[in-house]
């Protein structure tokens, strides 16, 4: 099934497709044709009746599950009535999907016909669902995890390749493991523990088309989260330009369960990962952060937060509690950036150890209305673009940058034309000599500042004579046509510094 948009300007292409989905004996083409093709030609349609392949007109409010789950469910009907139980087997399994079930009825359903514990997780071996439901309620997730892999006690032995299915045992106990197929490898995993019996022949069967249910079902589920999660990101990047008025912008979040207090600051995270593991980011991160807070992808892929920092209903002006960040008017820019700093802290580090990957933040400074929200982004952006920038200058690790400690930083703008060529005068002369005579002139530069311009201290630092200090110095006046003595020099010679880890 398609949109066709593909093939909008490229009819030659449909026929390829055509001809090919009928020499390998695909039953029928589906074509959303109210989407963005508006008709097919006479052509195509006289291809399609040649080669005897129907093509089917699809109406561009179904969806793919919609169709699929008829059509699964006609395959099971077949495949269970050669089964001794099939009535029993097949209703059991496929009204826990047909009549409106998820992943939990399916974990209940398996039970019930193979009366052992049924834990299903997904491909990152989260929990989806188990049954009996006090299977898990005092394990831990790393309990799971350790499910999936036969212990240095236990033999490992295939049981199917298709689905993947393995059986890890030793003297006391046994499970069984199945692979649960999805686009690009596994979807999730079943496991079986073999409390009562080892499977037979006959669950391996069921086995396998619970897995085909569960595909169907984690399909859907996932439609289902990518769905509500581009409506959250719009709101989000409405919310964050400014592009949505108070009253729809508080109805809006209401909506998602989110709470938009009347002071409200963004926090902004920057990860490069791909999008599915953007969504377990998003996941883990919406229980670390406060209960109700705005958590999306913004226009250019990061992760924002919109954080109340008082909790009252818009207007108010009384102090309260968000999951730890408690100020009150007189101390929200203070308190605030201490406790935003904190809990982005946490954030940042908690992600970077579970999912092993870099990940950095900027916080805006906090406004007292929601129309506010989009200069508190622009912020967010700066921290977090300068912050991450001045971090790689320096060999750090990313981290937590808020906007009111980027201090002289938040007057630069490099893409400003002034900006490059006052870094051109001042500081590429430098940074040349440095490059054609392998010294190194802007570090003791920076650390004579960073002495207060004392020789003697910056040479100790250095492990140089303050003789040799004096003669960079003299260097550097040579070169930029400077005077470090004269306060007005000094400065123009700090900021040039100042400027490096920003200019390329």
């Amino acid at each position: 099934m398609t949109t066709a948009f593909c093939f909008k300007e490229n009819e030659a292409l449909l026929e390829r497709l055509i001809s090919h989905l009928a020499s390998r004996g695909a039953a029928a083409l589906g074509i959303k044709t109210e989407r963005f093709i508006g008709s097919l030609s006479p052509k195509v349609l006289s291809l399609a009746d040649g080669l005897g392949f129907p093509i089917i007109s699809v109406s561009s409010e179904r969806a793919w599950i919609d169709i699929i789950c008829p059509i699964m469910k006609e395959l099971f009907a077949r495949e269970f009535g050669r089964s001794p139980d099939s009535e029993r087997v097949y209703r059991t399994l496929t009204d826990a999907v047909v009549n409106g079930g998820g992943i939990k009825e399916l974990s209940e359903a398996l039970y019930s016909i193979l009366l052992q514990p049924v834990l299903i997780t997904d491909a990152s071996s989260l929990i989806q669902s188990a049954f009996p439901e006090d299977l898990l309620k005092d394990a831990e997730q790393e309990f799971v995890q350790r499910l999936l892999m036969p212990r240095e006690n236990e033999k490992a032995c295939v049981i199917n390749e298709t689905p993947w299915t393995e059986r890890f045992e030793n003297e006391k106990e046994s499970r069984v493991i199945v692979s649960i197929p999805g686009k690009g490898g596994p979807a999730g995993y079943w496991i079986i523990l073999e409390t009562r019996r080892k499977l037979d022949s006959a669950d391996m069967s069921i086995l396998s088309h619970a897995c085909n249910v569960a595909t169907l079902l984690l399909r859907q589920e996932k439609s289902a989260r990518d769905m509500a999660r581009r409506f959250k990101d719009d709101f989000i990047v409405h919310l964050l330009n400014g592009e949505i008025e108070t009253r729809a912008a508080l109805r809006r979040a209401k909506d998602f369960s989110w709470h938009l207090g009347d002071t409200l600051a963004v926090c902004l995270f920057q990860v490069d990962v791909l999008d599915e593991v953007l969504d377990k980011i998003l996941c883990h991160m919406s229980r670390l952060l406060p209960a109700g807070t705005p958590l999306g992808i913004d226009a250019a892929g990061r992760i924002a937060a919109v954080v109340t920092c008082n909790g009252g209903p818009s207007g108010s002006s009384q102090s309260c509690q968000t999951n730890g960040l408690v100020c009150t008017t007189d101390e929200l820019p203070s308190t605030f950036k201490t406790r935003s700093e904190a809990l982005c802290t946490t954030v940042t580090r908690s992600v970077a150890e579970k999912f092993k990957i870099r990940i950095s933040a900027g916080i805006g400074r906090p406004y007292r209305d929601i129309l506010s929200i989009p200069r508190s982004y622009r912020e967010a952006e700066r921290a977090l673009t300068l912050g991450s920038r001045i971090a790689a200058k320096r060999t750090l690790l990313p981290s937590v940058t808020h906007y009111v400690d980027l201090g002289i930083y938040r007057f630069f703008n490099t893409d400003n034309m002034e900006c490059k060529e006052f870094f051109n005068e001042v500081v590429s002369p430098l940074i040349r000599y440095n490059q054609d005579h392998k010294s190194d002139l802007i570090s003791t530069l920076a650390t004579f500042f960073d002495c207060e311009c004392n020789f003697r201290e910056t040479g100790r630092r250095l492990f140089i004579h303050p003789n040799t200090v004096r003669y960079r110095l003299k260097t550097v006046e040579r070169i930029t046509g400077l005077t470090i003595s004269n306060p007005e020099d000094r400065l123009l010679l700090q900021v040039g510094l100042k400027m490096i880890p920003l200019i390329d």
